[in-house]
Parts: structure tokens; sequence; C-alpha cells
């Protein structure tokens, strides 16, 4: 009987040796380095911005407080003389112009109305309607709707 073909362990071909892994080339590394520091300058530049853009305007904000019907407490001379001030600086605080121009002849209208307690009624009164109407229209163009001027 013939013994079976053992031709012993088969050779294996020898182990190619790994190169070592190399560390990034500089230019990657460069890139990379480039790319951060523009979103870095992007954000912090960005980021004001937009979050002005999304802050009210105060312009449109003294719009949206004229637009609220008066009530018998904020008609007394001293209350409308605070709140015209307070008006004031909103309007002129606006990053639009037609709101600041407005604003301002409108405020300068009412304060010229007022009177001391019990006084006559100044000259000028007539320009309020007017003031009223260019207030209209400019806090119109902003998204808010003032009524129309009632005596």
């Amino acid at each position: 009987m013939t013994e079976p073909f053992n031709a012993g362990p088969v050779p294996q071909p020898p182990a190619v040796p790994q190169p070592a892994p190399q560390p990034a080339p500089k230019s990657r590394l460069l890139r990379w380095v480039i790319v951060a520091a523009v979103v870095v300058v992007v954000l912090g530049v960005g980021t004001p911005i937009l979050v002005s853009r999304l802050k009210t305007d105060s312009g449109v904000a003294a719009c949206r407080v004229a637009a609220k019907p008066a009530t018998a407490a904020n008609t007394q001379p001293a209350v409308a003389r605070a709140t015209n001030r307070t008006s004031r600086g909103q309007f002129a605080g606006s990053r639009y112009a037609d709101l600041r121009t407005a604003g301002g002849h409108y405020v300068d209208a009412m304060d010229n109305m007022l009177t001391p307690y019990g006084g006559q009624t100044k000259p000028g009164v007539e320009s309020v309607p007017r003031a009223w109407a260019e207030l209209t229209q400019a806090c119109g163009h902003h998204g808010v709707t003032l009524k129309p001027f009632t005596p």
C-alpha cells in the first residue's frame, strides 16, 4: 500500500512589510486650518448681523404701540408726555429713515397739542392729522396698520 501524498506544510510567500503610516501631508493640514479659520470669521461677523436683523426694529415697535387704542389713563397730559418721550426715542432709534422722520413729526405734533390741565388748546393742532397720515403710511410700509385719524 502506498502512503497518501504528504508534501508537508505548504510554503507561504514571504510577508511583505507594511509601510509605517505617514502623517497627513502638510497641504491637507493647511487646507483644514484655512477652512476652520474661514468658518470662525464667518460666524464671528455673520452672527451679530443676523441677530440684529431678527431683532424687532424700535420704530416698528413704536408703530405697534401707536396702533393700540388710547385709554382714559394714557390720555392724561403727564402720561401722554411720558409716552411721547418713549415713542420719540423708539422712532429715533429705528433703522428705517421713513419711521424716524414720520415718527418725529407725529411726536412733535402731539407734543404741540398737549396743554396744561385746563388750558386752552394750542395753535398748530391741525398738524396732527397730517402727521398721523404720514405715520400711517410709514408704519404700513413695515407691516403695521394704523386706524384712520379721528379727532
